[in-house]
């Protein structure tokens, strides 16, 4: 419970060591799934890092896990953590994708910092959809959104996705 509470506030601080120092830990100790909420955290961790086949292994126990309760960020199932990582990952194609975000934008807590990833994948299965009309539009708002929430390496991403766009247009 200490590392899913701590977890989200030391990643977004820049406290990355530690994060993975105690993913590691956890990981090391056989607690994959013990708690739902941090194998969620830990499978999006390595997929934003680049690690494919650590943000299976942690998304495969985040789905065998359980959790009661609220989660840290507000979000009242651990459903709509879940439903985020879908769409992270992107298993099942775009469809799928587009789908599981949207699930997670309805979900996720209004006060959530991972709304604005939610958003970002949202927008991400439309360009991968070919609505890039759309996708734009959605893009710009999670840039705009995340600069004024501090999400800035989803606006960043959100940007960068524009600025392909535009090229290719």
């Amino acid at each position: 419970r200490l590392v899913e509470q701590c977890l989200l506030p030391a990643y977004e601080s820049g406290r990355f060591a530690a994060v993975e120092g105690w993913l590691g830990w956890l990981q090391a100790h056989g607690a994959l799934e013990r708690n739902a909420a941090v194998a969620v955290l830990g499978a999006l961790l390595a997929a934003i890092w680049g690690r494919p086949v650590a943000a299976e292994r942690w998304a495969d126990a985040a789905e065998r896990a359980t959790y009661d309760g609220v989660l840290p960020d507000g979000s009242p199932l651990v459903d709509s953590w879940l439903a985020l990582l879908r769409a992270q990952l992107c298993r099942r194609g775009a469809a799928r994708m587009r789908g599981d975000a949207e699930l997670a934008l309805r979900t996720v807590a209004a006060e959530s910092p991972l709304r604005t990833s939610a958003s970002l994948l949202l927008a991400i299965s439309h360009v991968l959809l070919g609505d890039v009309e759309r996708a734009d539009d959605l893009l710009a708002d999670v840039a705009d959104v995340g600069l004024e929430l501090g999400a800035v390496g989803d606006a960043a991403v959100a940007l960068g996705q524009r600025a392909a766009i535009a090229v290719v247009e």
